[in-house]
């Protein structure tokens, strides 16, 4: 999911503003959600990673608090996701592949004011980016909704006390990426 998230990827999150994205990423987001249509959203940033690396077909495009909701169950109910728990408490045991996800709830609860939107990002790792960016310093992939397409970028300070829950895959793994843009097999084919 790492490889697969990092390949669609800009380089930095500033370079996703305003834009759909990656020829790569819209290309995947379409094949693996071809009903949906919106591509700056963080939700979609990273269901296409998951869908496209052929680790959870389920998994849905959006929103976070489907996709909150989704890996709750799956985590007890499944043998693909477990949680880990709130982020603030295990932000050093990330590993490649993490999904942090908060809801708008949870950011209302805790910063005290209504909001619309919850936030899910991946953690990938900065030997996964500097696979692709060999200049990079970023850790992280997101997207944010109405705002930018996903790319690389740093964020353990932005997520402390924001209700972040962590989840990691653990399902049975063959690595094979799904075989949808003109020709790559691959999420790792940059």
């Amino acid at each position: 999911m790492a490889a697969a998230a990092v390949a669609y990827s800009w380089e930095t999150k500033e370079m996703g503003i305003g834009n759909d994205g990656t020829e790569l990423y819209r290309a995947v987001r379409m094949a693996v959600y071809p009903d949906d249509t919106i591509f700056q959203s963080c939700d979609r940033g990273i269901a296409a990673a998951v869908a496209w690396s052929g680790a959870d077909d389920d998994f849905p495009v959006g929103n976070t608090a489907s996709q909150d909701s989704y890996l709750q169950k799956a985590s007890m109910n499944t043998d693909l996701w477990i949680m880990i728990g709130e982020y603030d408490d295990h932000y050093s045991e990330l590993q490649p592949g993490d999904i942090l996800i908060t809801t708008a709830k949870r950011r209302s609860e805790i910063r005290g004011k209504k909001t619309n939107f919850g936030h899910i990002v991946m953690y990938v790792g900065n030997e996964e980016i500097r696979k692709k960016y060999p200049n990079s310093d970023a850790e992280f992939v997101s997207a944010s909704y109405e705002e930018r397409s996903p790319g690389c970028g740093d964020h353990p300070k932005d997520y402390i006390g924001d209700g972040y829950y962590l989840y990691r895959y653990v399902g049975d793994y063959s690595g094979m990426k799904k075989y949808y843009y003109n020709g790559y097999g691959s999420g790792t084919s940059y």
